[in-house]
């Protein structure tokens, strides 16, 4: 049976490392049947555009023989409504589609938030001398605790992609987490740090 394993998420929860260690596997993976297709671009996520999909694109994704694709890409986790047509394609086409989920834990996530934020915005933040519209760094993980509510995002995705499974895993169980689901061993994750857009840690504030 032909599946679709997509990967939405959480942002700051190991993405780019998981999207960067799979361009490197591309070839053991199309051995194995396994597709990462990938357009050349600057990110390495690949299901930014899912929303696009219509049945021949849809199609081919399994150019080549391939009995399993995965499709990744961390801002899917606050866009459930982008996976709707590829739900009724796979649905259409017989084709299962599996979701994966990797989340830190808050006391991690929130460091890695400010950071990503910062990085984003460090021009206007210079500019205006005010980052985070003037709030401390407690009043800013506070506001974005209220808002990434992962259960909600859960409940969201399960009206949009209501047949399970969701497999959802920490965020440093990634490299065994998906050799179980694809099936395979041995893959390479020795991806270099300033490759995976690093974060701020807990350790680097003490």
């Amino acid at each position: 049976m032909r599946e679709i394993i997509l990967h939405i998420g959480a942002p700051k929860s190991g993405s780019t490392f998981l999207q960067r260690a799979l361009l490197q596997n591309r070839a053991r993976l199309a051995e194995a049947g396994i597709a990462y297709p990938h357009d050349g671009g600057k990110h390495p996520g690949n299901a930014r555009h899912i929303a696009e999909l219509d049945a021949a694109t849809f199609e081919a994704l399994f150019d080549g023989g391939a009995h399993t694709v995965f499709l990744s890409h961390e801002d899917l986790f606050a866009l459930e409504k982008e996976a709707k047509s590829l739900s009724r394609l796979a649905r259409v086409a017989g084709v299962r589609l599996r979701k994966l989920v990797f989340l830190r834990p808050w006391s991690a996530f929130c460091f890695g938030d400010y950071s990503q934020h910062m990085k984003q915005n460090f021009e206007v933040y210079l500019a205006s001398r005010a980052p985070f519209d003037g709030k401390t760094f407690e009043e800013m993980a506070a506001a974005r605790a209220e808002r990434v509510d992962a259960v909600e995002f859960f409940l969201r995705w399960a009206r949009v992609v209501p047949i399970p499974p969701l497999t959802i895993a920490r965020h440093d169980r990634i490299p065994e987490t998906v050799e179980a689901m694809l099936g395979v061993t041995g893959l390479d994750w020795q991806v270099p740090r300033d490759r995976v857009n690093p974060s701020l840690r807990m350790v680097d504030c003490e």
